[in-house]
């Protein structure tokens, strides 16, 4: 995944949670985009698989949108 299409995504996302009242875990996306930043601009980070392992940072954000869904199933689901 490319760091222009999760910077696309985390926008996304942010309005998402804004809109939902959940502007509290906004910390979250921040400090993994701004680590997502960082190591993008290392070049033996570059010189790896960095398309995976950004793609392995932005799954920790789904798995983060996942849980502040409005609807929730019952105790014995979950």
């Amino acid at each position: 995944m490319s760091i222009n299409s999760i910077r696309v995504f985390n926008i996304i996302f942010i309005f998402i949670m804004l809109t939902a009242g959940k502007g509290n875990f906004l910390w979250y996306i921040i400090a993994m985009h701004a680590s997502i930043e960082l190591l993008n601009r290392r070049q033996s980070y570059l010189k790896h698989s960095n398309k995976f392992y950004n793609f392995i940072f932005f799954a920790y954000e789904l798995v983060l949108l996942e849980r502040l869904r409005n609807s929730h199933f019952s105790a014995h689901t979950e």
